[in-house]
Parts: C-alpha cells; sequence; structure tokens
C-alpha cells in the first residue's frame, strides 16, 4: 500500500490517494492528507528514473531563486527530493489547482518559459546536454517495417498499418532530414539554455496565472528545444525577448526538433496501438491521437519547414 509508505517517508497524517490523470511515463495520483493536497508520481523505466532524478534538483532550485509557477519536489522527512519503491520511484510534489488546457492565456506563458530560460547561468545542479541522439530510431525501423510488411487482424492495427504505408515517403523524408539535421548540430556550437522539451503541451490554468508543469526532462539544449512550437506565432518573440533580447530562431536546430517529435509521437502511437497489452479502446483512443498529431499539428508545419 502506498499510503503508509508516503506517510512514512513525507511525515503526512491521515493520507488518501486518489487517481490522477496519467500519460505515457509514471502512475500518478492525487495525495490528501492533513497537511493539505500533493501530487504524486511513480516511474519504473530505468531511463525515466534517471531523467527524473536529474531534473528534481533542478525544480528545487528554480522554486528556491522565486519561479512559482512550477511544480517542484516536496522533500521527504530526511530532506531527500523522491524515496525509492522496490526498484520504482516515488515523487512527491507540489498540487496545482487548475486544468490542463491548450488554449491557455499566450503571453503570461511567453513570459513565465523566458523568465525560466533567462535564468539558465544561475542553476548550479549539473544537468545532461543535448547530445542531438536519435535514440528511438531502431524502434522506428522496427515499427515501421512491421507496419509496412506485415498483416493485421485488429482493426486499429490494420488503420495504423495503412496509414504508416501512405505515410512512408513522409516518414522517409522525416528521417533524412533529422539525420542530416543532427549531424549538422554536433559539430556546432550554439549556447545552451536549461529547456523543458514540452511546454506547449504542459500548461496548467488556475483562472488567473498559468502554471508550468511535467518537468520529467531538463536538459541543456538551444532554446529550440523549447521555442520551436512557436515559429510561426508572431507575437510571441515581442514577449520572448523582452527577457532574451537577442534570440533569434535557428533554422535548423527548429528543423531537428520539430521533425524528431513527429517521429517520436509516431514511434509511441505505434508501441501502443501494437501492443498486446493495450485495450480496444486504447488501442482507437491512441490511433485517433496519431491522426491529430502527426497529420493534423505537425504534418503542416514540416511542410513550411
Amino acid at each position: 500500500m502506498l499510503n503508509p509508505i508516503i506517510s512514512l517517508n513525507y511525515g503526512l497524517a491521515n493520507v488518501h490517494l486518489s487517481p490522477a490523470p496519467r500519460g505515457f511515463v509514471a502512475e500518478t495520483y492525487y495525495v490528501d492528507s492533513d497537511s493539505g493536497r500533493y501530487f504524486a508520481k511513480i516511474l519504473k523505466s530505468p531511463l525515466d528514473i534517471q531523467s527524473m532524478l536529474a531534473s528534481l534538483p533542478v525544480l528545487h532550485e528554480l522554486h528556491q531563486i522565486g519561479i512559482e509557477q512550477i511544480t517542484y519536489p516536496i522533500l521527504t522527512r530526511d530532506g531527500q527530493f523522491s524515496t525509492s519503491l522496490d526498484n520504482r520511484l516515488l515523487v512527491l510534489f507540489n498540487y496545482i489547482e487548475g486544468d490542463w488546457i491548450f488554449d491557455f492565456p499566450f503571453e503570461p506563458y511567453v513570459e513565465l518559459l523566458a523568465r525560466i530560460h533567462q535564468l539558465s547561468d544561475q542553476i548550479q545542479t549539473p544537468l545532461p546536454h543535448e547530445t542531438y541522439d536519435l535514440w528511438f530510431m531502431d524502434d522506428l525501423h522496427a515499427f515501421c517495417q512491421k507496419l509496412w510488411n506485415g498483416s493485421f487482424d485488429h482493426p486499429q492495427e490494420q488503420q495504423t498499418a495503412q496509414w504508416a504505408v501512405e505515410r512512408q515517403p513522409v516518414i522517409q523524408h522525416a528521417i533524412m532530414t533529422i539525420q542530416d539535421t543532427a549531424a549538422r548540430l554536433q559539430t556546432s556550437h550554439r549556447p545552451f539554455i536549461l529547456t523543458h522539451g514540452d511546454a506547449a503541451g504542459n500548461i496548467l490554468y488556475d483562472g488567473k496565472q498559468v502554471y508550468l508543469v511535467d518537468w520529467d526532462a531538463i536538459i541543456f539544449a538551444p532554446p529550440e528545444r523549447d521555442t520551436w512550437f512557436h515559429r510561426h506565432q508572431h507575437h510571441f518573440l515581442p514577449v520572448y525577448r523582452q527577457f532574451m533580447p537577442d534570440y533569434q530562431f535557428d533554422p535548423t536546430a527548429y528543423r531537428f526538433y520539430l521533425y524528431k517529435r513527429y517521429l517520436e509521437d509516431a514511434v509511441g502511437y505505434f508501441d501502443k496501438i501494437l501492443s498486446s497489452e493495450s485495450s480496444d479502446a486504447g488501442k482507437k483512443q491512441n490511433f485517433h491521437e496519431l491522426v491529430e498529431t502527426c497529420d493534423e499539428w505537425l504534418f503542416p508545419l514540416m511542410e513550411k519547414a
């Protein structure tokens, strides 16, 4: 049971857990106690755990230097940022009362993102640096070969195979583009800053303020790791440059992160749809999100890049 573990490690009384919305990475819970409400994440993948452990001290630093509109780890009774749970990692975060939305107030969001970028040189915690590693490429090739050449009985698996076959030229072009841009960026020497990696997709809004959450993969990287989302939003730069006055979009870095998102998301959805552990409803929902993400959002941007 998680309740006594959280009580013991965090010194909380009358702990009650309820399920919270979940993404690809972690089990999540709302934690109610006599001391208030918190948000818990439990991770089991070694790579996710490694990334989280690197991120937690940075979130603590950001909170300590005055960035209030983020999630940050609640310290355990012995001053740790997390606690072990068998082979998993348990992290307790502050709770933010707000709605996860995409149609959030844009200017306050840009100001928050830019303020965090501006504070990059104040962060003392060692963090991984962007290497432009295409870690997902082996999985992508394996899924594509299976989808392009296999036969399937499940309706959503058939739909996904048809989708992949019809987009084979797009996928192959995306692979060539990202390999080229990665090679070019690996020999460049642009300054790196503190980046979230998916800022625009992780905003909570309480009706008054925006909050940037899910800092699971913080690294030092080119600004485009965060700013590529806003390349074609003309009202982004005037606000962003109030804090980062010398910033200019790097077209090579922009293409790298745009194409990386397309291929990474495709791999994630292929994995969910083809998994024997996914329910029929889950397969259907993931195919819908594949089309919505890759066809309706990312591909039109790729045509402009």
